[in-house]
């Protein structure tokens, strides 16, 4: 599971390059754990 999310991170933080503040940083965080979680969740009720 942590290796999908550090790859998941890599391969947006490279789509944006730099980030201006902390916040943008937590906010790409949170949603690739979002995105990560509802595949989980859809994955397990198949």
């Amino acid at each position: 599971m942590m290796k999908r999310t550090n790859k998941e991170l890599k391969r947006r933080s490279k789509v944006v390059g730099a980030f201006p503040n902390q916040d943008l940083v937590l906010r790409l965080v949170v949603s690739i754990l979002v995105d990560i979680n509802e595949d989980w969740i859809i994955g397990n009720n198949i």
